[in-house]
């Protein structure tokens, strides 16, 4: 049984952009690394066997495969798996680089508050974009002339774009009085203080912002370990393909964008009611609603989920041409009895998304499982704000 499949049964809950300026592209990221890595496991679950071997194959094959392998904590043995949640973070790893696409990483359908009529200039969309870049991406995939270094890098573009349009701040950006060239997928807004307990940016020159906050809705680690879990958490009954009427009623990739910039507007932008302060230059800081925070890893936990699922379906659609070059020898893998063990339901600390308590192992006041999330620590716990039942 792999660490996945332990971690699965061990977690029956889960862990309830881009820029339209008209001008230069502002690059954004969409989801960090948890959540692409995270997006890209629950696929690979997914995957037909013949699917997963074609895309194991190429990716052993891709550039950077050997280093990704070299990046594995010790212990873990899943090599294909790793390269698989490493190939969806790649496009974000070479930023800056001659590779470097900015503008791939999302489409922004405009949101314009009540009454405000911008300049029809401001509302271009950006080309190429993520909308236009699955589908080439896709298409090279499957290109019985392409090279495999070329296929391999439209995999891992794919597996991260299809991430990108489920965050919907890469599918929409704001245009007000305040923001008439957009507000760069929430990129121009800043959080008031105090806004998530114990933000280490508050106190930077560059305070956390809103788009930042709903890339980190998992959290921030690589550890695969760790995704496996987040992963799991995902695959539970309230997240299964059952619960998603969209799949089957959007089906084109058109209207997965067009469901995340509805979900911006409704969820990220508060139906437009979310009240901002100017700070100049274009720029804001934003206050958030009571309940916006639980709510957001609600939509959040949601959208991975569903990335992976649709991940995981555009690729099983695709016949891929046999690889021919030849595979790289790597160092032999160290025996797995140094893996650190996963940790047990019993042994974590669950915090509750409405109030804000966290009970320890054996407590019998647990929440209802999607209103739950797991600390390593009370330390942990405490520093996100949660506290013990009763404000011990």
């Amino acid at each position: 049984m792999t660490l996945k499949r332990n971690a699965q049964s061990l977690l029956s809950g889960a862990l309830l952009a881009g820029l339209l300026t008209g001008l230069l592209p502002v690059p954004a990221h969409a989801w960090n690394s948890t959540g692409h890595m995270t997006v890209a496991d629950i696929a690979y679950d997914a995957l037909t066997p013949k699917t997963r071997a074609a895309v194991d194959a190429l990716l052993a094959r891709q550039r950077d495969y050997g280093l990704w392998v070299s990046q594995m904590p010790a212990g873990y043995t899943d090599r294909a798996r790793y390269a698989f949640m490493k190939a969806a973070t790649w496009p974000d790893d070479i930023r800056k680089t001659p590779d470097d696409r900015p503008t791939w990483h999302y489409i922004d359908i405009p949101i314009i508050a009540p009454g405000y009529t911008p300049d029809p200039n401001a509302l271009l969309i950006v080309k190429p974009n993520a909308e236009t870049q699955i589908a080439a991406e896709t298409a090279l995939l499957t290109t019985l002339t392409a090279t495999d270094a070329e296929r391999g890098v439209a995999l891992c573009w794919i597996e991260h774009l299809v991430g990108d349009v489920h965050m919907p701040l890469h599918d929409a950006a704001l245009f007000s009085p305040l923001f008439p060239t957009g507000d760069r997928g929430g990129n121009s807004e800043s959080l008031a203080a105090g806004a998530v307990a114990s933000d280490p940016l508050e106190s930077q020159a560059n305070p956390h912002k809103l788009h930042a906050l709903w890339d980190d809705v998992l959290g921030n680690t690589q550890n695969p370990r760790e995704i496996e879990k987040f992963a799991a958490g995902l695959e539970a009954p309230a997240f299964r393909r059952n619960t998603y009427p969209q799949i089957p009623a959007h089906p084109g990739l058109h209207e997965w964008i067009v469901e995340g910039s509805v979900l911006a507007r409704q969820h990220v932008y508060n139906n437009l009611n979310l009240q901002f302060t100017p700070t100049g230059d274009g720029k804001a800081v934003v206050t958030l609603p009571n309940g916006y925070l639980p709510n957001m890893h609600v939509v959040g936990s949601r959208q991975i989920a569903l990335a992976g699922l649709r991940l995981a379906d555009l690729l099983n659609a695709q016949t891929f041409p046999p690889v021919t070059a030849p595979l790289t020898p790597l160092s032999p893998l160290p025996l797995p009895a140094t893996a650190a063990p996963l940790p047990t339901a019993d042994g974590q600390i669950i915090g509750n998304l409405r109030t804000h308590v966290y009970h320890l192992p054996g407590d019998s006041r647990l929440p209802a499982v999607n209103n739950r999330v797991y600390f390593k620590s009370e330390a942990d716990a405490i520093a996100a704000g949660y506290h013990k039942p009763g404000g011990q």
